[in-house]
């Protein structure tokens, strides 16, 4: 039997790890990338880039883009993601909350 403490702290990361935002990010990316008049690429190539920052992102979907492409890109995405997240919190992924209930 382990004499482990119990923990006085547990840190969770809430973006993909807590909640689900994959659909919220694809949306947002699209959303964004259309008020930067940019390509959309596809919701699989979107969302096979998901998790990976912006910056190496953005540049690999359009080599095309340019580093002012970029900064509008991520100008823009970031008031369209927090204004989805604020009117829409994605869900919990499935058992997260039984998860939390019980470490608590």
């Amino acid at each position: 039997m382990s004499h482990l403490k119990k923990p006085k702290l547990v840190v969770f990361d809430m973006d993909g790890t807590l909640l689900d935002t994959t659909a919220t990010i694809v949306t947002c990316w699209r959303e964004a990338l259309a008020r930067c008049g940019l390509r959309i690429p596809t919701d699989d190539e979107l969302r096979s880039r998901v998790g990976q920052a912006i910056v190496t992102a953005l540049p690999s979907l359009l080599p095309e883009a340019d580093a002012d492409d970029l900064d509008r890109f991520i100008e823009i995405y970031r008031e369209v993601y927090i204004g989805a997240v604020t009117a829409t919190p994605p869900p919990l992924f499935g058992g997260i909350r039984e998860l939390l209930h019980t470490l608590k």
